[in-house]
């Protein structure tokens, strides 16, 4: 028995080297090939396949990032069924689509994302690579948290208008206490807001600058920040599974150290 594992080790280990890209065996370096750098400029390679439809959902906001950052960030896109696509697949690990490899301007890497990529992570770590990631202060006199947690990693806000008298609003506020419950059960302590977009008005507009305009007809805005104001997710509807989600999975990321 110790002979036969040792000689279907041996097998693996040949075949793994002989159908592994030519020009890949030796070793997988990590770091951003000269080819694929531009002096001074972080770079994504962003990984997909024409058959892949998850890449397809995801394109519309890859190429608004790529649109908002291209002066300040390299994009290249890799179609992981071409030759080039397979090494550098292989060097990197891609076993995946859509996956995303961030690199920052010395080459080193930065961040990655694969499989089924959460948008709001993806447009944080992109704006962040690109130098857009800014910190928003909270207002100062602001009152203390509807929800409150010692040692908090992060901040949930809902901004309301109108008192929340539209019926999208009335549905959402359900929705809401119930994610609230959700919450508090989960290990990533959270602190919970709800402000009114007149009262904090200042602060909502710098909330909402620079992404999808508020509207006006739900009366609902959602911001996930981290603790020094940064802006992780921010979500311009009601409340869906697909929004919970994605601040779940980032929660989780900032719990885990994954979010700088």
């Amino acid at each position: 028995m110790p002979l036969l594992r040792t000689l279907l080790a041996t097998t693996l280990l040949v075949l793994t080297l002989l159908w592994a890209p030519a020009g890949t065996a030796a070793s997988k370096d990590k770091t951003l090939p000269p080819q694929y750098a531009k002096a001074g400029h972080p770079t994504v390679l962003a990984f997909y396949a024409p058959w892949c439809s998850g890449c397809k959902q995801i394109k519309p906001l890859e190429t608004m990032l790529e649109d908002k950052t291209h002066t300040t960030v390299t994009w290249h896109h890799v179609d992981v069924d071409t030759r080039d696509g397979k090494v550098l697949g292989y060097r990197y690990d891609i076993h995946s689509t859509p996956s995303y490899l961030l690199f920052k301007a010395d080459g080193q890497p930065d961040f990655s994302l694969s499989g089924r990529v959460s948008p709001g992570m993806l447009q944080h770590q992109v704006y962040k690579l690109a130098g857009l990631r800014k910190a928003i202060p909270f207002p100062t006199g602001m009152a203390t948290p509807e929800i409150k947690r010692k040692n908090p990693i992060a901040h949930l806000v809902r901004f309301t208008a109108n008192q929340c008298n539209t019926s999208y609003c009335k549905k959402d506020s359900k929705k809401f206490a119930y994610f609230q419950q959700q919450l508090g059960l989960w290990p990533y302590k959270t602190n919970i807001w709800q402000m009114d977009t007149a009262k904090q008005a200042t602060y909502f507009k710098q909330i909402t600058a620079t992404e999808k305009p508020y509207d006006a007809k739900a009366g609902v805005y959602y911001a996930l920040m981290d603790t020094d104001g940064v802006p992780l997710f921010r979500h311009n509807r009601p409340l869906n599974p697909e929004a919970m989600r994605t601040i779940a999975s980032i929660l989780q990321m900032v719990a885990a150290g994954q979010v700088k």
